[in-house]
Formats: C-alpha cells, sequence, structure tokens
C-alpha cells in the first residue's frame, strides 16, 4: 500500500479592506477527500510580519476563500511530524517594504520547497 500525501496549495482569500495586494495567499496542506488542512502564511504588517501556521478544520468553510492552486505532493507524514511547518518557517521574512507581502513569502515559500526536495508539482 502506497503511503498517502498531502497536496499543497497556495489559497487565496479576499481581503477588501487592504489598499495592495487585495488577495491574501498562504499555503494549506491537506489529504485530498479531506476538509481538514494546515495553513502556512505570513500575518502582520510590513513592519510587524511574522510566520503563523495553524490547523483548519474545514478548509471550505471560509467565506473568504476564493480558490486555490495545486504546487505539490509530500508524503503526508512530512505534515504531521512538522517537517513542513519547520522548512517554511525557516523561509525568510522582509520588513519594512511595501513591494514585499504575503504573495511574496508565498513565491519563497514553493521555492524553498522545489529547491529543498524538488517536491513542485508538475503535473
Amino acid at each position: 500500500m502506497a503511503p498517502r500525501t498531502a497536496t499543497i496549495a497556495v489559497a487565496q482569500y479576499e481581503i477588501p479592506l487592504f489598499k495592495y495586494p487585495h488577495i491574501h495567499w498562504s499555503l494549506v496542506a491537506f489529504v485530498p477527500g479531506t476538509r481538514q488542512a494546515m495553513r502556512y502564511h505570513i500575518v502582520g504588517n510590513t513592519d510587524s510580519y511574522g510566520f503563523d501556521a495553524g490547523a483548519i478544520r474545514d478548509l471550505l468553510r471560509s467565506t473568504k476563500l476564493m480558490g486555490g492552486v495545486k504546487v505539490a505532493e509530500i508524503p503526508e507524514k512530512h505534515v504531521a511530524n512538522g517537517w513542513l511547518e519547520d522548512t517554511l518557517r525557516r523561509v525568510p521574512i522582509v520588513r519594512n517594504d511595501p513591494s514585499w507581502h504575503c504573495q511574496s513569502w508565498t513565491v519563497d515559500a514553493i521555492r524553498s520547497l522545489r529547491d529543498h526536495v524538488g517536491w513542485i508539482w508538475r503535473g
């Protein structure tokens, strides 16, 4: 029996009160067929950005979720044992640069995953 895999996707959330960007990006990890997920993203403002990770009980329940795109598949154990969170926590955060934001971090996080293990989905 093959080990279960988790899908890594970029999730896009509406944030209408922000001047730019109007869409918040995060990475989510979930096992296909389930609604529970782990979300990884930056929170705060340009002078206070910080990494945040947390469980989501129902990924599709958020009224702000606009959609997403699959970017990788990894063994589910790498989510459960904290490897994914530890790897994403090490993605550099840039502060006090108005051109850098959650979308920048998400792209950097995807590059980090690609560089570490080449797990970016090519299907």
